[in-house]
């Protein structure tokens, strides 16, 4: 926006407020220092990463300014990545840069990309404005495999059966059911007992959370016949337990392990997915996850231009929006911005080509026929089946 003249008030609470993860006031804080992933065009976020440099995001022509020597991936030096953005930003005279929390939504045309630790009263706001049943504070995300990398001679697919969990199946299709007998179910249990979690930070208070929302790891605390009961019922037949698997709303090409929420880490979780019958060779395309986080329900309340359905003017980007990773929160303001100085001038909103990531990740958490949203990351399965896909996955 502000390379277009269009003068922009930015607002960040740090110093004045505190975010309970971040260090400094400086802009382009990361967490850790590959959190941009890197540019290999054969992965899909470092397909989005080419896209995003292609288009010019100078977040991205930074970051590889920043590298560390001797590597090709996007590994920075992220204290120097902070400052050199936060002296781009403040060199630019047509940003005034206001430290000061946002409580409210008034005035328009605004951008809220406040992440995933929006501070209580703007979240109190933003849930008051569109409904609180429009709005999370947690996430608790499950995995999604590729449908064309599960082994269908171990997996079978039926509508047929009633099963005793809060995931329903969609009737056209039904689910993807992995039977495990009880030699396969003592070695995936035995996997996930002995499995390291990721360390919750100290803000994440999530007590209240975990137990309306367990994780399967905790489940698995309370023994085989608990976790059998709330996340593997088996059906009718010789099977110890089965794993369900719900095809996605959107993309039949993606099938979400239903229950499988968890807080181990990737590798983990890659281990533990992969001695399913069925799942042993399985393209995950997103790892579970159990944390905090604060996102709006965007299939219900955004269009694919990321403005909002009922309130002209206004734009969500980020994770606050309803996608995950440092990433993806680029391309989703680089989405917003643009189509803020459209609103702004009077054009027509900008739309990505069908088969870019940042198009594909604005239509999937904009998609109304989501029944189970979640945050999702840049990954091929949401690029939509008739779009050819890039040739650089061959």
């Amino acid at each position: 926006m502000a390379n277009e003249g269009i003068g922009v008030d930015l607002y960040e609470m740090r110093p004045a407020a505190k975010s309970g993860a971040h260090k400094t006031e400086n802009f382009a804080e990361l967490v850790c220092s590959n959190s941009l992933g890197n540019l290999d065009p054969s992965i899909a976020q470092g397909f989005l990463n080419n896209e995003l440099l292609e288009n010019g995001s100078f977040l991205i022509k930074t970051a590889l300014e920043c590298r560390a020597p001797g590597v090709d991936s996007l590994v920075l030096d992220k204290e120097l990545f902070s400052k050199k953005i936060t002296g781009l930003i403040s060199g630019k005279s047509e940003i005034k840069i206001i430290r000061r929390e946002v409580q409210d939504i008034d005035a328009l045309p605004c951008i809220i990309a406040t992440g995933p630790l929006t501070s209580k009263a703007l979240s109190q706001k933003i849930a008051a404005d569109f409904g609180s049943e429009n709005f999370s504070f947690f996430d608790a995300a499950e995995p999604v495999v590729a449908a064309e990398s599960i082994d269908f001679t171990k997996a079978f697919q039926s509508p047929r059966f009633s099963l005793r969990t809060a995931t329903s199946c969609r009737e056209d299709t039904g689910c993807i059911y992995c039977p495990m007998n009880s030699q396969e179910f003592d070695d995936f249990y035995n996997i996930l007992t002995s499995a390291p979690r990721v360390e919750l930070k100290p803000f994440e208070d999530t007590a209240a959370f975990f137990k309306s929302h367990p994780p399967i790891e905790l489940l698995a605390v309370l023994g085989k016949d608990a976790l059998i009961a709330r996340t593997l019922p088996p059906l009718e037949g010789n099977a110890r337990a089965l794993v369900h698997l719900r095809q996605d709303d959107m993309h039949s090409g993606m099938y979400h392990i239903s229950g499988f929420h968890s807080s181990l880490k990737w590798g983990a979780q890659q281990k533990l997915i992969h001695s399913i019958p069925g799942l042993a060779k399985a393209e995950i395309l997103a790892y579970g996850v159990t944390h905090k986080n604060t996102f709006i329900k965007s299939p219900a309340l955004l269009s694919e231009t990321l403005e909002s359905r009922t309130r002209p003017g206004l734009f969500f980007a980020g994770q606050i929006a309803g996608t995950e990773g440092y990433s993806e929160a680029i391309a989703t303001g680089f989405l917003a911005g643009k189509n803020a100085a459209c609103f702004i001038k009077g054009r027509p909103f900008y739309k990505p080509a069908a088969g870019s990531m940042a198009g594909a990740l604005a239509r999937y958490i904009s998609f109304s026929g989501h029944r189970f949203f979640q945050p999702v990351k840049a990954s091929w399965g949401i690029i939509p089946p008739t779009v050819s896909p890039p040739c650089c996955r061959c």
